[in-house]
């Protein structure tokens, strides 16, 4: 009895132990191609891109070094910013009937039926073409 009590015991110290270690460790985040960051390229001239704010310096041994890395980490928080407030800001208008999300087509079917009649060129096409 008390060898499965401390069976019992340690597969519960077990499952404790590998939450807490999830925990610790996060999300995992897979390394596929796309989900860089920053490209750095060193031949056949110097580059650094970084590809979430856009930011380019031809300073790239600078970066590698370290001293670059103010720049990059400034355009970084800019951008953050800038897409904080576009999505604060993003609030659409409220729509009126007739008007489509673009604002200059019509949106029912009368008034695009309407507008086609008016022109003549555009419906004789359409009916040559069902023939």
């Amino acid at each position: 009895a008390m060898a499965i009590l401390r069976a019992k015991l340690l597969v519960v110290l077990q499952e404790q132990r590998q939450t807490e270690l999830a925990e610790i460790r996060g999300d995992r985040v897979a390394a596929d191609f796309g989900a860089s960051v920053r490209n750095y390229v060193l031949h056949p001239y110097k580059l650094v891109k970084d590809l979430r704010s856009s930011y380019e310096t031809p300073h790239a041994l600078d970066v590698l070094d370290g001293d670059g890395l103010g720049a990059i980490l400034e355009a970084s928080l800019r951008h953050r910013a800038a897409e904080s407030a576009a999505a604060s800001s993003s609030e659409t208008p409220p729509q009126h009937e007739g008007v489509s999300a673009l604002g200059s087509e019509p949106s029912s079917a009368s008034t695009r039926a309407a507008a086609a009649d008016a022109a003549p060129g555009a419906t004789a096409t359409t009916s040559a073409r069902a023939r």
